[in-house]
Formats: structure tokens, C-alpha cells, sequence
């Protein structure tokens, strides 16, 4: 169940916004969300609207999503695909130890490649944003920002500022929290098939 709901998570999690930020000012407001993949919705003044990251002047930052999409749905491929076997296991249609042992090896992999992306996006994204320099917002007067940090609020001017990770990154998070969960139950109850039969000499 725990590796059905990871799937689940990594897919939903392809959707959804991995980060924001929202301005407000005398009675205005704008936002932008940034997606997996290479879309940005930006909002403000009672419009607003999808368009690129290239389109906005990030096309580092783009990249880094586009990775965080393909992360995504390799999370939640491999879940469903160790959720399928372990439910074969079950059944008795499967459990060798080769078989075991990779779905094991994928259930690990896919914990770290979810800690790597929950790791990466919060440290390389304000690096890349500098690199961007959004319509030279990394270089003005204002107070840095999205520029050096992942999270934070400004305040000044009588404007208001707040950033930081968006319901995606969350989810990724929650993911790998279910990912080391099935690790662990199949560790202690071997969920996903019998142990190798051992000799008397240990082999």
C-alpha cells in the first residue's frame, strides 16, 4: 500500500507546483508558480496566465524543473511497479530471490532519487535563478530574495514578498517518507518474497 500511495503521490506530484512566490502591494497582488516540466503560471491585477520558463528569463530554472518532472514520474513508475510485484508475491505468482533482491535494489534507488530531488531543487534553484537574472532583479537595489533563497519573505516599501516550496516539493517529500515506510516493512516481513535458503556452511 505504501508504494501505491508513493506512485500516487509522484504522479500528483508532476502537477503540481514545486515553488512560489507572491507579492503584494497597496491593495495589488501578483504570484507565480512554478511547475515540473517547463511551465510557469503568473498571475497578477486580476489576470494572469501559463507561459515558459524561457518566455519568464529562466531557462536554467526550467531545466531544473524539467529534471524534477522526469524524477517525478520515475518515482512513481518504479512505486507502482514494486507495488505490482510485491501484490504477485502475495499471490504466490512470484518471490525468487533474483526478483526479490531487484525489487528491493529499485525500492532503494527510488527513495534516494526522491531525497536527491527534494535536496537539489531548495539548493541549486537560487543559484540558477542568479544565473537567470530575471529582468535584472538579481542585480537592483531590492532586497535579493528568490535570488538567494528558496524560502523567505522581504519586506519593504510598503511591499511585501513571500517564496518558498509549493504543495509538489511537499509531496515529493511525502513520498520518500512512504518509499523508506515499504523499505522497511519488507525489510522486517520480507513483503516482497522468501530469504535465500542458506547451507550449513553460510552459503
Amino acid at each position: 500500500m505504501a508504494c501505491l500511495a508513493a506512485g500516487l503521490l509522484g504522479v500528483v506530484s508532476a502537477f503540481t507546483p514545486w515553488w512560489y512566490t507572491s507579492t503584494s502591494s497597496s491593495g495589488t497582488s501578483s504570484v507565480a508558480y512554478f511547475y515540473p516540466g517547463g511551465s510557469i503560471y503568473a498571475g497578477g491585477g486580476g489576470g494572469g496566465g501559463i507561459t515558459s520558463y524561457a518566455n519568464y528569463g529562466l531557462p536554467s530554472v526550467g531545466l531544473l524543473y524539467a529534471a524534477a518532472w522526469v524524477g517525478a514520474f520515475v518515482l512513481a513508475v518504479t512505486s507502482w511497479v514494486v507495488a505490482g510485484y510485491a501484490m504477485g508475491v502475495s499471490r504466490g505468482k512470484w518471490g525468487s530471490v533474483p526478483g526479490r533482491r531487484t525489487a528491493r535494489t529499485a525500492l532503494l534507488v527510488a527513495m534516494v532519487v526522491g531525497a536527491l530531488l527534494a535536496l537539489a531543487v531548495p539548493i541549486a534553484q537560487p543559484s540558477l535563478y542568479r544565473t537567470d537574472n530575471p529582468l535584472g532583479s538579481c542585480t537592483s537595489a531590492a532586497p535579493p530574495g528568490p535570488c538567494a533563497s528558496f524560502w523567505g519573505t522581504t519586506h519593504g516599501g510598503g511591499t511585501t514578498t513571500v517564496w518558498g516550496a509549493g504543495l509538489g516539493w511537499w509531496l515529493d517529500l511525502a513520498l520518500v517518507v512512504l518509499l523508506l515506510m515499504a523499505l522497511a516493512v519488507e525489510t522486517s516481513a520480507g513483503a516482497l518474497g522468501p530469504e535465500p535458503a542458506r547451507g550449513r556452511d553460510g552459503a
